[in-house]
């Protein structure tokens, strides 16, 4: 544009002041015709010729006005392009900035997922190590009881044979207190014969010496009696040590057989734990719903409990359907309803006639859940009434009742794990 307006310029230039001449400027010559010659002979141009010279100027004047004015309009319109086409460039260099700064806030928000991903596997982690911790404390509780157990046993046998000891040096005592009176009385006696007549002395003897036979032969029936209590104290002890450590054996026979049902239900809280962390990073979608409602079509489901199950729990012509459901609660579920009260809504909402339930905790890994007991009356597949509530609730976990409702209604309505509730509709329901 610049240089097309230049050119116009130029061109009117070169038209106002016509084609220039090359070479030497010619001499101007005088004609006679044209001027007059004075009488001292100087040439004066005619009055006609003059004024033309001057109209020349004029119009030389004009033009040079008119191309000032002309550039200077050129001059305007090339700074005005100029400042729209820097108008134009910073717009784009302004877009750009937004185009980057967009690309930035995307980055900033995957780096923030990844983030929330990492966070999540560090807690799943954390409870595994949590759960590891529990185990090995619980190994080092048993180790600890069945020191006390054998520590408790040799003190017993330490009391033992001191007891055994005290009773031997009482023994022996008591047999030295009997034998000394014995031998001063004998002392006495004799001494009191030799002072007395001869007579008496030896009749005294004979006396003496048939006391000295009977305490003889009783000092010998006491030993025997003495070894007798001392070998029967000896079985007695060693009876009661064979009943000791026949029982450490039933306890320790207790103890494994506690530990063998204590490592299957880790082993079972374990592996509900994988279930509903696997079905919480594996969710189905509304696409899957409807291809499973189309006719002779088979989906791979997430959950392992209904994979075998029968052509006849599907194409039962029963309307009723008893479920025993347990929903676990996560932390970064509890943004899915707010109370027990919006999950009998969500309940009702899909067909549940009866339900009680109550919030529980875990004896093991000590994480609250609902234990619940449904009753649907319409014609649904349990599959497909699990997907449905999966839909709005993470984590459930639905099983045919086996018993009759009263023993599944106490069973979801029991004591010693209660934490919250029970919740029952209809409220009479506990009273069937």
């Amino acid at each position: 544009m610049d240089n097309s307006l230049l050119e116009g310029v130029q061109e009117k230039q070169s038209l106002v002041s016509g084609p220039k001449k090359r070479g030497r400027p010619r001499k101007t010559e005088t004609k006679v015709q044209d001027s007059k010659v004075n009488e001292g002979g100087a040439v004066v141009p005619n009055e006609p010729e003059h004024r033309l010279e001057s109209n020349d100027v004029a119009k030389e004047e004009q033009v040079r006005e008119v191309q000032a004015s002309e550039v200077q309009a050129a001059e305007q319109t090339i700074s005005k392009e100029v400042q729209e086409e820097q108008a134009r460039e910073v717009q784009a260099i302004e877009v750009q900035k937004e185009q980057t700064n967009e690309v930035q806030a995307d980055k900033a928000t995957e780096v923030q997922a990844r983030q929330v991903q990492v966070e999540q596997v560090r807690e799943v982690q954390v409870e595994a190590d949590g759960i590891f911790v529990f185990k090995k404390q619980k190994e080092q509780v048993r180790e600890v009881q069945a020191s006390e157990v054998q520590a408790t046993a040799v003190l017993g046998k330490q009391a033992r044979e001191v007891q055994k000891v005290q009773a031997a040096q009482t023994s022996m005592v008591q047999a030295a207190q009997t034998t000394e009176p014995t031998e001063v009385q004998a002392a006495q006696t004799t001494e009191a014969t030799a002072v007395q007549a001869t007579e008496a002395s030896e009749v005294e003897a004979a006396q003496a010496r048939e006391a000295t036979v009977v305490q003889a032969t009783e000092a010998r029936e006491v030993q025997p009696a003495q070894a007798r209590e001392e070998t029967a104290e000896q079985t007695t002890e060693e009876t009661e040590v064979q009943e000791e450590e026949e029982g450490i054996i039933v306890l320790k026979e207790q103890e494994d057989e506690q530990v063998r049902k204590v490592q299957a239900k880790e082993e079972q809280d374990e592996t509900e734990q994988e279930f509903i962390i696997s079905n919480s990073k594996n969710l189905i979608d509304q696409d899957i719903l409807e291809e499973q409602q189309k006719p002779k079509t088979r989906i791979s489901f997430a959950y392992s409990l209904w994979e075998e199950s029968t052509k006849a729990e599907y194409q039962s012509r029963s309307p009723i359907f008893r479920f025993i459901g347990r929903v676990t609660i996560h932390e970064q579920n509890k943004h899915l309803f707010d109370g027990p009260e919006a999950l009998g809504e969500i309940l009702r909402s899909h067909g549940v006639e009866v339900y009680a339930f109550q919030m529980e905790v875990g004896e093991l890994t000590q994480k609250q859940h609902f234990q619940m007991f449904l009753k649907v009356k319409k014609k649904i597949r349990a599959k497909q009434f699990a997907i449905e509530l999966n839909h709005e609730i993470f984590g459930i976990e639905i099983q045919p009742a086996i018993a009759n409702d009263r023993v599944c209604i106490k069973y979801c309505t029991k004591d010693d794990t209660r934490v919250q509730g029970p919740w029952v509709h209809p409220s009479n329901l506990l009273g069937i």
